[in-house]
């Protein structure tokens, strides 16, 4: 067989080409095949390429990659990120400065918005006025004025902005000048927003915000997960690079933040069984939580690694399972014996093994998962049923060996469960003295981790920060997760509801004091901000609108009754059918641009209307049109 045969041969078949490129250097021969064709080039720097220097990284050097790929990541940038650990199992290794390596990602999860309104809901939503220049803002988009003058006018024949203090100074002059006043009709109130989540952007990472005070804001974070994300994406998007860097030596650390009852311990443990205090991880592993889920690859790249990888390691785990209970440090798996009597004797005691106990074995885990299950502290508040009355704090220690040169890596993974905070009247814990206190020592330990993430980020940063880790025991437990080189992320947990406005704003509110994301806006960045909300309201209706017209259509039904005179009759009528789920999103669509533009809207009754879209052409009901524009 000729040359140009086997590298045609080769140039076709991927598979063969990456066989022989195992045989070469990874640093000289495989990158002077670059440069061989353009054909090679290609295949050497695709996807498929990357995710095999990832296993060749693995099997010589003992990087650990993840087996799947999580949102928006790809094999390259995992590829590049890990090459540079390759030394950690040689004798020259990395030296990466602490300000380069650490970093504390945020990640918001949004609970769905409930169909029906709790039980603990006592008042309608309030309603937002937003400030006068985003009002003007949307009147001049979203009727294309010019300028703020045409925009005011329209809001001035609006009424309700103006109303009540002009009606005030006329009144005072009508009186002055000795005029006669009489009453006038109150203005029916324009639709407007409400506090809480307006909109969510996952795929810039983008989640906006109406605040009370500032109107409509916008918060950027490291990830977005989309509104009905699964625990499998949450667990890829947060978790596993995490997992990946714990077995690859580096400490890390995983937390779930939030209010009561907006899903912290459904993300970190998975969902409570009401009739079973045991979890059980043997079936229905789609909604298992971080915590079950980075135990299980934990031993499963373990397991790999002893097969598959040509450096002989030993590996060893241990699990610590803690709780943090007001000033006292609690052991689950010793039937909450306590651990020291001091902030720095239980951070000395935690740290340095004295809780840990060996596991095999993912089985062995769950093991005792279950037996500290059963020593958490636990109470059924207003806002959830089984709300955590402390934080839980899981560790994970691996001690690995390399036998070639004897040299010994020890990682820690903190897996952290915090109590959520609490508004008191909205929960009811003040009606019970211990309730309130236990409220109170939850707001502190986050309120102290608000301070050291926030001041550690400021480090990452280039500024130089303290970071009062010896503000709580929460946050002394922490320290080896946080700081150093260690990468951690937190998991913000809010719920959409109206109700819960204040507490999803406090949430975001955290996540942007401890996130690397600039949050920083211009007043041209704010412009752009409800130029996006507009059109992609605007867009929605446009496509909720072809789709009528592509699927609506009319059928004749026949319908047998009974008339008046108890004889039965048929009767033949003509519906317009087929587009009945885009109609109902079509009407939520326009109320939602009305509200965010304060602009009416021409229903008598919304309920009974048809005819959306093209429907009104054809006699149908009535079109939903703005009074003002």
């Amino acid at each position: 067989m000729s040359t140009s045969s086997i590298t045609t041969l080769v140039l076709e078949d991927e598979s063969l080409l990456f066989s022989i490129l195992s045989f070469c250097d990874d640093r000289t021969s495989r990158n002077e095949v670059l440069f061989l064709s353009k054909r090679f080039l290609d295949l050497l720097t695709s996807e498929v390429s990357f995710r095999w220097r990832l296993q060749c990284l693995h099997i010589v050097h003992g990087i650990y990659s993840p087996p799947t790929l999580g949102l928006k990541q790809t094999w390259k940038d995992i590829y590049l990120e890990s090459y540079p650990q390759r030394n950690l199992w040689s004798a020259h290794k990395n030296s990466k400065s602490d300000s380069e390596s650490n970093k504390i990602l945020a990640c918001m999860r949004l609970k769905p918005v409930l169909d029906e309104p709790s039980e603990h809901q006592a008042a309608p939503a309030e309603k937002i006025v937003l400030p006068l220049h985003q009002r003007l803002a949307l009147i001049r988009m979203s009727q294309n004025l010019k300028s703020n003058r045409e925009a005011l006018r329209v809001l001035q024949m609006q009424g309700d902005w103006f109303t009540a203090q002009w009606q005030q100074e006329k009144s005072c002059n009508e009186e002055a000048d000795g005029k006669e006043i009489t009453p006038q009709e109150e203005v029916a109130g324009l639709p407007s927003l409400i506090g809480g989540v307006h909109s969510i952007d996952h795929e810039n990472n983008r989640v906006f915000v109406v605040d009370h005070t500032k109107g409509l804001r916008e918060f950027s974070f490291d990830h977005v997960l989309p509104d009905l994300s699964s625990q499998d994406m949450t667990y890829e998007t947060c978790a596993r690079p995490l997992v990946t860097n714990f077995v690859n030596g580096f400490n890390s650390t995983c937390l779930a933040y939030g209010q009561t009852g907006s899903g912290k311990s459904h993300t970190m443990f998975g969902p409570h069984d009401p009739s079973n205090e045991l979890m059980s991880f043997d079936q229905n592993s789609s909604q298992w939580g971080i915590i079950p889920r980075a135990c299980y690859e934990v031993f499963q790249a373990l397991e790999y690694r002893q097969a598959n990888v040509r450096i002989e390691i030993d590996a060893s785990v241990s699990m610590s399972y803690i709780e943090i209970y007001g000033e006292s440090v609690s052991d689950l798996l010793r039937e909450r014996a306590p651990c020291g009597h001091s902030k720095v004797a239980a951070q000395r005691y935690v740290l340095d093994g004295e809780a840990e106990k060996s596991v095999a074995s993912f089985e062995d885990t769950v093991k005792l998962l279950n037996q500290g299950e059963l020593q958490k502290r636990t109470a059924s508040t207003a806002m959830n049923e089984r709300s955590s009355r402390a934080h839980t704090l899981l560790i994970l220690t691996l001690k690995q060996r390399a036998h070639t040169l004897g040299q010994v890596v020890t990682s820690r993974l903190f897996l952290l469960d915090l109590g959520g905070s609490e508004n008191l009247k909205k929960s009811k814990a003040n009606t019970n003295a211990q309730r309130t206190k236990e409220a109170v020592n939850i707001n502190l330990g986050l309120l102290a981790l608000k301070r050291c993430t926030a001041a550690l980020n400021s480090t990452t940063r280039g500024k130089k920060s303290h970071v009062p880790y010896l503000d709580s025991k929460l946050t002394m437990l922490l320290s080896e997760g946080l700081g150093g080189n260690s990468k951690s992320c937190v998991i913000l947990c809010a719920a959409q509801d109206p109700e819960h406005a204040k507490e999803t704003l406090d949430t975001v509110a955290f996540g942007r004091a401890i996130s690397n994301v600039s949050n920083d806006r211009k007043r041209s960045d704010e412009e752009s901000m409800l130029k996006h909300l507009l059109n992609d309201i605007d867009m929605s209706i446009a496509k909720c609108e072809e789709n009528i017209r592509r699927n609506e259509r009319w059928e004749t039904k026949t319908v047998k009754q009974t008339n008046a005179y108890d004889e039965m009759e048929t009767k033949v009528t003509t519906l317009l059918v087929g587009a009945e789920s885009d109609r109902l999103e079509l009407e939520k669509l326009l109320r939602r641009r009305a509200q965010l533009t304060g602009t009416a809207i021409d229903i008598a009754d919304a309920e009974n209307i048809v005819g959306f879209g093209n429907a009104h052409s054809y006699g149908m009901g009535q079109q939903m049109v703005p009074k003002n524009e």
